[in-house]
C-alpha cells in the first residue's frame, strides 16, 4: 500500500474485518461460565472473559467511530459491550452470594447431602 492509497478517498477499501462474531463467542462463553459458577466455581473466570469482551468491544466501537468498521459493527459491538458489562456484574453478585452461602455453612451441608445420596458417608467436623 502506498501513500496515494491512504488518501484515495475510497473509505470501503480500508475497513477492517468484523470483530463482532469473536466478541459474541466470548460473551456466550462468559455467560456459560458465570451460570455454572455456583456449581463449579467458574464465576470469576467468566467475569474475566466478560471483562476481556467488554474491553475488546470498546476497541471495536472506537475503530468504528474512526471509520475503520461499518456502522452495523458499531451497533453490534455496543450490544455485546452491554451484555459483557451485565455479565461482569452478575459474576460479582454471584461471587458475593456464594461467599455468604459458604460462610453460613450451606455448601458443606449441600455437598454432604449429595454424597449421602450417592451412598458415601461424609466425615464432617462438629459444629462449634
Amino acid at each position: 500500500m502506498g501513500v496515494d492509497d491512504l488518501f484515495s478517498g475510497q473509505p470501503d477499501e480500508g475497513q477492517l474485518p468484523d470483530p463482532t462474531p469473536r466478541l459474541g463467542t466470548a460473551v456466550h462463553v462468559s455467560a456459560i461460565l458465570v451460570m455454572l459458577g455456583p456449581c463449579c466455581c467458574t464465576g470469576p473466570l467468566g467475569g474475566m472473559v466478560a471483562l476481556w469482551a467488554w474491553a475488546r468491544s470498546g476497541d471495536a466501537i472506537a475503530r468504528a467511530e474512526l471509520g475503520l468498521h461499518a456502522e452495523i459493527v458499531r451497533r453490534r459491538a455496543g450490544q455485546w459491550r452491554q451484555r459483557a458489562f451485565g455479565l461482569m456484574w452478575l459474576s460479582a453478585l454471584s461471587l458475593c452470594v456464594q461467599s455468604a452461602l459458604w460462610g453460613a455453612g450451606i455448601y458443606p451441608w449441600l455437598y454432604a447431602g449429595l454424597l449421602g445420596l450417592l451412598g458415601v458417608e461424609p466425615a464432617l467436623a462438629a459444629p462449634l
